[in-house]
């Protein structure tokens, strides 16, 4: 699996500036691999690679507590909200990591796809994936 540092180092990448940024368009985020000769199937596979990955607190506290007007980001399915808010409390502790893919995250499988695809992610860049 290669990782977003890795694909860095590979191409020789000079610093972090080479990465897709957070907020980038699934356009924006092909021109960039495309630049370094990867394709729409790279970044599929770099992005499935999130379904054994964590995420820190920080951005999931912006995404539930913040977003607008002090309150979740609308891109995340609703039902789903609670389940993230007892995962994540609004003061809880700040280095407490989750999966990104719920339910099974020491499994490499198609269900971050599938949470993706219903709502149900905590990185704010997945909704712009779809």
């Amino acid at each position: 699996m290669l990782a977003a540092r890795d694909f860095v180092f590979l191409k020789r990448g000079i610093n972090w500036a080479n990465l897709p940024g957070f907020k980038e368009s699934i356009n924006s985020q092909k021109q960039k691999f495309a630049a370094f000769g990867l394709n729409t199937q790279d970044l599929v596979a770099l992005i499935g690679g999130h379904t054994i990955r964590t995420s820190g607190r920080l951005l999931s506290n912006y995404r539930l507590y913040n977003f607008t007007n002090g309150g979740p980001d609308p891109a995340i399915n609703p039902a789903f909200v609670p389940q993230l808010q007892a995962l994540c409390p609004q003061n809880g502790d700040g280095t407490r990591r989750i999966d990104l893919d719920i339910g099974s995250g020491n499994r490499f499988d198609t269900s971050f796809f599938v949470n993706l695809r219903n709502g149900r992610e905590i990185e704010y860049s997945k909704k712009l994936w779809m």
